[in-house]
């Protein structure tokens, strides 16, 4: 049966840039563990505890959760990989929403269950719709899994095997390079950006705000192959420091683009 979107919304936060609108049903924090922190490549994973760079509702037994993305492109999909990095097993069912007339439908169930305290990865996989889907909705039993149960990623697939580009990644591969760690994170000095080209060419390193505006450019021009360690000191193209909050530093490189999320703190 399709659902409607209803319910409140709260910690609603539009990305032009990462074209995603990440909402829930309540978050721990209004610049960490919201919401959006869900969105994107992995920041926590393998990790596993209680970290700034995932979801967590505001208290940690709630009957009830949510957690809702939206994407601005539509795709058919197969298969929802949710990262829990912290009190994993409490995700009961998981939504697609029909592009084409905003209906919600049941795509996955799960009776919740505590887990070993590790890492996990959920793969809900499911018959390929038979529509486009635009967004998805993960609801938890908090309750049945005491604690706060983060979420760090969440990626769609047109298959069990193929992600979509452009709506979260997984992770650069050794062949297609990408950005390989950013530490300290958060930080409140500088971050060490280490990133691989694919093979010798142009590439870009820039750093993007919530909104999708432009902040730095951090190096653009001719890379050779391999491994490169750039430092982003929180400052913007015109040397003002940046204020506190979410930033996300793009690697633009041989027809490959790769993103992650990086916290400013005072």
């Amino acid at each position: 049966m399709p659902l409607s979107l209803t319910g409140p919304i709260v910690g609603a936060i539009a990305f032009n840039y990462l074209k995603v609108y990440a909402v829930a049903s309540s978050q721990y924090g209004t610049v960490y563990y919201t919401p959006h922190a869900a969105t994107g490549p992995p920041d926590v994973y393998p990790g596993y505890g209680e970290n700034v760079l995932s979801w967590a509702s505001l208290t940690a037994d709630a009957s009830r959760e949510w957690l809702q993305l939206t994407y601005a492109v539509a795709e058919t999909v197969a298969r929802v990989r949710v990262y829990q990095t912290f009190h994993p097993g409490a995700i009961d069912s998981i939504y697609v929403r029909n592009a084409l007339d905003g209906s919600l439908h049941l795509a996955y169930s799960a009776v919740p269950a505590v887990q070993p305290p590790v890492a996990t990865i959920l793969d809900a996989d499911f018959q390929r719709t038979l529509f486009p889907v635009d967004g998805i909705r993960l609801t938890l039993a908090s309750s049945a899994v005491p604690g706060w149960n983060e979420i760090d990623a969440v990626a769609i697939a047109d298959s069990i095997d193929l992600f979509l580009p452009g709506i979260t990644g997984v992770g650069p591969s050794d062949d297609r390079g990408g950005i390989e760690a950013l530490s300290p994170n958060p930080s409140s000095t500088g971050s060490t950006i280490r990133f691989a080209v694919p093979r010798e060419g142009p590439a870009r390193l820039q750093v993007f705000d919530v909104r999708g505006a432009r902040v730095a450019t951090l190096a653009a021009g001719t890379f050779a192959a391999g491994p490169h360690t750039l430092t982003w000191d929180g400052t913007d193209d015109s040397g003002r420091r940046v204020g506190a909050g979410i930033y996300f530093i793009e690697l633009e490189a041989a027809g490959v683009r790769d993103t992650r999320r990086v916290i400013r703190l005072r």
